[in-house]
């Protein structure tokens, strides 16, 4: 029979037959047959029933009126400019999201996955709300209680949106936990252990986004939470263990799965050593003193004492280390190295005695299956350990001396889905007040060179038209193709000055424009000591009150905003000024010119001269003074156009709110970077504006030569 032995061995061990059979003369006769013993021991391993699953529970709260703090927020001065209503409609839809999910008190499969996409998609919602706020969530003066998941008498209030997201995601990761558990329980069935490795993932992947919440708000030098504030279960250390268990029970689900499709033993001895790897590391965390009393001590998630959470974590460690050592075995055994095949059923029959050992504080289902994995583990090795003494007769070497599983994951967490994303945004156009002042100072920057390139057209246009007059431009021309004496240009010019008003009215209208001015420079300083008492108020507020600062309170922002538009209004005042008395030389300059025409139209006709004789428009000159003129206007009209496209291109940015949301998606530190980009157009303006006027200058020399 064992030299028959290599031609009849069944097709499924997938084998070459051995080099050597080497019978024991002391064996004495078989009562079973060699080949079916040899089929037993290079099976498939036998799993558990279904995995010790370790859930998540929920995070209780209450229901708040987020509504009426936004009303409160919405209705500021310096805000109310922003809000439309369909920002309002949003918060109300968030507000009745969150009484909503406040009712979540306990899963079940009919509405545990529709619970998880409502907590994420509150989340991302809020997470959106956020962005346009510069406190976090502070300035609704809402505070959001949660109790702690494992024991429930610990409860914790804070006034941030990012502690509202990290619970609400927290309770996310539990709805998938419990749908990872019941898909687990399926097996192979209606691909239950691909939806629980899914499921899994899912939950690690929202614990993973708590934990950077949580992290980012307890670290730095000036955290904004206090890290002995936070309940336990939001400890970052916590919640990296957390999430490592939801990967271990996803890589749990995986290894399964392999094996169930028969993957070679090799493969999946890797995935299960890589799952007890997992359940190892966040054991670790869960066995430390303060942990462990935490999640199991009297109080918690459990009337009284009850260590079964973490003896869960421990039995699943065991169990998985117990089923990798088997399928190496088996790898050993299909390879023909016996030795090596006892010693890994050795190794998973004592990793499945530990294992039933930890299931002692679980329930009667959960305990028989890994005491049938211990017994049919034992059964293994005994029968191997009789083989080799019997037939193989092959050195076992010590656990030791064994090489170490290679470990393979293949597991990662999935990212909550932002369901905003590539949705109309109700918040647009609402921006934090920081941003909403550098904004304005930008737009007003702006209003500034725009209002200089104007000025200094003006200037250079006026300079332009001197020019051209003491050439007796271009009423020489006109003189020069007919024979009149007050061309029909002039003739409307002098009929709309004449309706504009008299010298006497112009100096009217001037010293009426002083006058306001002289108005105006006192209540703006006025308000500028009335701010500088306040700012004096402010910093003996200070100095009594050391713990403040004037950050936390509502109207430092109206504050910072009145200094902003009183700095713009001085400026604008100032170059009003500037404008008058400009204007007034000007008046002051023309005067006796402006005297020549406020006499009837009859009597200045009567004062022009006769032009007569030869027409000067055969004269070389006069074509060549033509074109110019024609190009001066043209100049003067590109001037005004471009001037024009800028003052579009300004007010369109001011309309739309394409500018602050991209702003709002950058970080703090490339806003003043992206204002300055923007600055720039307006800035190589003055440029285009300065070649023009170098055409201008050119072409008035031309006029001068002919």
């Amino acid at each position: 029979r064992l030299i028959a032995l290599p031609f009849t061995r069944p097709a499924s061990c997938r084998a070459p037959h051995p080099p050597r059979a080497r019978p024991n003369p002391t064996a004495g006769s078989y009562s079973a047959s060699v080949d079916d013993q040899l089929v037993h021991t290079l099976s498939p391993p036998a799993l558990p029933v279904e995995m010790l699953s370790a859930e998540l529970p929920l995070k209780l709260t209450k229901p708040v009126d987020l509504n009426a703090g936004a009303r409160a927020f919405f209705d500021a001065p310096v805000v109310r400019s922003q809000v439309t209503p369909a920002a309002r409609e949003e918060v109300e839809r968030l507000h009745v999201k969150r009484n909503q999910l406040c009712t979540v008190q306990k899963l079940s499969i009919t509405m545990a996955e529709d619970a998880a996409r409502e907590f994420i998609s509150y989340s991302s919602r809020l997470a959106r709300f956020e962005r346009r706020l510069e406190h976090g969530g502070r300035e609704l003066g809402v505070r959001f209680a949660w109790k702690d998941a494992f024991k429930t008498k610990l409860k914790v209030d804070k006034p941030d949106f990012e502690w509202e997201r990290a619970c609400a995601l927290f309770n996310a990761a539990a709805c998938y936990a419990f749908l990872g558990a019941t898909a687990h329980a399926r097996g192979a069935v209606d691909g239950g252990l691909r939806a629980a490795k899914l499921h899994f993932e899912a939950a690690a992947g929202c614990i993973s986004t708590v934990h950077g919440l949580v992290r980012a708000n307890i670290w730095g030098l000036n955290p904004k939470w206090d890290p002995q504030s936070l309940s336990p279960d939001m400890h970052v250390d916590l919640l990296a263990a957390f999430k490592t268990l939801m990967l271990a029970q996803a890589q749990c689900a995986f290894c399964q799965k392999a094996v169930a499709e028969s993957v070679r033993a090799d493969i999946s001895s890797k995935l299960a050593a890589q799952a007890a790897a997992l359940f190892r590391e966040a054991r670790y965390t869960f066995e430390q003193p303060t942990h462990s009393q935490y999640l199991c001590g009297e109080g918690g998630l459990f009337s009284g004492a009850d260590r079964s959470w973490i003896a869960r974590v421990r039995a699943n460690e065991e169990i998985f280390e117990a089923m990798a050592h088997e399928l190496m075995a088996s790898e050993a055994a299909a390879a023909y190295n016996y030795g090596a095949q006892v010693a890994r059923l050795r190794l998973a029959r004592s990793h499945a005695e530990a294992a039933e050992r930890e299931a002692d504080s679980l329930g009667g289902r959960e305990k028989k299956a890994i005491s049938a994995l211990r017994s049919k583990l034992q059964h293994s090795a005994s029968e191997a350990e009789k083989d080799n003494v019997n037939i193989y007769q092959e050195q076992v070497p010590s656990s030791t001396a064994l090489p170490k599983i290679e470990l393979k994951l293949l597991v990662k967490p999935t990212p909550p889905e932002d369901d905003t994303q590539g949705q109309p945004d109700p918040l647009r156009g609402l921006l934090p007040p920081a941003l909403t002042t550098a904004l304005q100072k930008h737009f007003d920057d702006i209003e500034s060179k725009l209002y200089a390139l104007t000025t200094r057209s003006s200037e250079d246009a006026l300079r332009c038209q001197e020019a051209l007059s003491s050439h007796r431009m271009p009423e020489a021309l006109e003189a020069c193709e007919t024979d009149t004496k007050l061309p029909e240009r002039i003739l409307r010019a002098i009929v709309e000055a004449q309706e504009a008003g008299s010298l006497s009215d112009l100096r009217s209208q001037l010293d009426l424009c002083g006058n306001l001015e002289g108005e105006a420079l006192d209540i703006v300083n006025l308000a500028g000591g009335l701010l500088s008492a306040e700012e004096d108020k402010d910093a003996q507020f200070l100095s009594e009150n050391p713990a403040l600062s004037l950050s936390q309170l509502r109207s430092s922002d109206t504050m910072s905003q009145c200094r902003t538009e009183l700095h713009a209004a001085r400026g604008h005042l100032r170059q009003a000024v500037d404008v008058t008395h400009k204007l007034r030389e000007r008046l002051d300059k023309a005067s006796d010119e402006i005297a020549l025409i406020e006499a009837p139209v009859e009597q200045l006709a009567q004062q022009m001269p006769h032009k007569d004789g030869t027409p000067l428009s055969n004269e070389p000159c006069v074509p060549a003074l033509y074109d110019l003129m024609h190009r001066l206007s043209q100049i003067k009209v590109q001037v005004e156009e471009s001037i024009a496209r800028w003052r579009r291109l300004k007010a369109e940015q001011q309309q739309s709110a394409a500018l602050g949301e991209a702003l709002l998606a950058m970080e703090a530190t490339d806003v003043q970077q992206k204002l300055q980009e923007e600055l720039k157009p307006y800035v190589e303006a003055a440029v285009e504006y300065s070649a023009l006027q170098r055409q201008r200058e050119e072409l008035l020399q031309q006029v001068d030569v002919q």
